[in-house]
């Protein structure tokens, strides 16, 4: 028998394993693929909201909008740490695969939300929900990769996920690119923002196919069971232990 750490990282995989591998790098890559539609039509969505009806904007509130749009910015970038942190403690708790469905989910709805705003309050807020789940899935699905693939496969396969992350990247270029031009063509005036963060909402399907085809890990689970079987099981996801052992 060939000796499995000379094979590459790619042979001797499962179908299970190229599952999960798919699933995780389309929750990523539809992840990046958000954060760079709000990098893209921030400025449009907010002069909108500030200065509704506006064909053109003069320099004073030019120089609004582009403080405006720095500070939601802000907010969504704080959203995205506070995700990371608190989706990796729930990861631990509540399952990779339960917490990435819940990230995802969140991050396609109030993508969603974020196109029916009429305000720059709400907008904030929304894109700050948004951040929680943004930065909840990256920690989920590399957590659930890391711990399905075989040790030899484990860099490739989560280099591979992270790679994901250019497709969203050139995904939502295409999307700004396009779809004005597709609303004007079917005579459809309103605000082009809206549609694209309406678009943004779609990843949701995929919390249907993770639901269908993927389950928790082994290791996570043996590792709840243990803690259960211990009387420990709040020591899942106890950030403490990172300093304290």
């Amino acid at each position: 028998m060939e000796d499995e750490h000379k094979l590459p990282w790619y042979r001797g995989l499962t179908r299970y394993h190229w599952t999960v591998l798919i699933i995780a790098a389309l929750g990523w890559l539809f992840d990046t693929m958000d954060q760079n539609l709000f990098n893209l039509v921030r400025q449009p969505a907010v002069a909108s909201l500030l200065y509704p009806g506006a064909h053109t904007l003069v320099k004073s509130q030019t120089d609004i909008v582009a403080a405006i749009s720095g500070n939601v910015t802000a907010i969504f970038l704080i959203g995205w740490a506070v995700g990371g942190l608190l989706f990796g403690i729930l990861g631990d708790r509540l399952g990779r695969t339960r917490t990435m469905m819940i990230t995802i989910a969140i991050y396609a709805i109030f993508t969603g939300l974020s196109g029916l705003t009429h305000s720059v309050f709400t907008f904030s807020v929304f894109r700050f929900l948004t951040a929680l789940g943004v930065g909840g899935e990256w920690a989920a699905g590399a957590a659930l990769v890391a711990e399905v693939f075989p040790n030899r496969s484990r860099a490739r396969a989560l280099g591979a996920l992270q790679a994901s992350s250019a497709v969203g990247n050139m995904l939502a270029a295409l999307i700004t690119l396009v779809l004005p031009a597709l609303l004007l063509y079917f005579s459809i005036y309103s605000e082009s923002w809206r549609w694209v963060f309406a678009l943004g909402a779609l990843p949701a399907i995929v919390v249907l196919f993770i639901r269908r085809n993927v389950h928790e890990p082994v290791g996570w689970q043996e590792a709840k069971d243990a803690a259960v079987q211990g009387g420990s099981q709040r020591e899942l996801g106890a950030i403490t232990q990172l300093i304290t052992d």
